[in-house]
């Protein structure tokens, strides 16, 4: 089954805390420099191990699938993005990246309440380094359980949390 979110390709979303207008919408081919740029960026400062190793043709795939959504804002470019895949009536959020310096301003809260809002799905499964304490609180915040552990899910001795929301 093909992923279709009817993301308002325009709709923009007022951060009001921040005052910081930001737009969400699928990303395209010609993102893919500043998608890549940000995740190699995020993923060489962090201390856990995130969504694989994940290169520019992985990425131009799913940009095709229209199976990645982002947040941008006419100051700092691509904010934050999602990547995920529909399995029937559920869906896997497989990467999300935000810039170091934007985390914990709720960009990420804005667009996976996006995404869940228009995907619809049954439930929403990611899977977080058992370690990474502040991921897993930022998920229970949206309402996300722990459902499973993958053992050596990141290489061995790289447990992960399945943790899951119902839609």
């Amino acid at each position: 089954m093909s992923c279709r979110i009817n993301i308002k390709l325009e709709t923009l979303c007022q951060k009001q805390s921040l005052k910081i207008l930001s737009k969400i919408r699928y990303l395209k081919s010609s993102d893919i420099e500043a998608i890549y740029e940000l995740y190699r960026k995020v993923k060489s400062a962090y201390l856990w191990p995130i969504g694989g190793d994940w290169q520019i043709p992985q990425f131009l795939q799913v940009i095709e699938k229209k199976q990645v959504i982002g947040s941008f804002s006419q100051q700092n470019g691509l904010l934050s993005f999602v990547i995920f895949k529909r399995l029937d009536d559920d869906c896997d959020i497989l990467l999300i990246i935000t810039q170091s310096e934007r985390q914990k301003q709720g960009y990420m809260k804005e667009l996976l309440t996006t995404l869940m809002k228009q995907e619809k799905a049954k439930t929403y499964f990611v899977e977080v380094h058992e370690k990474n304490i502040g991921a897993i609180e930022f998920y229970k915040k949206l309402s996300f359980e722990q459902v499973g552990m993958r053992k050596d899910f990141y290489g061995q001795g790289q447990n992960a949390y399945l943790l899951a929301k119902k839609g």
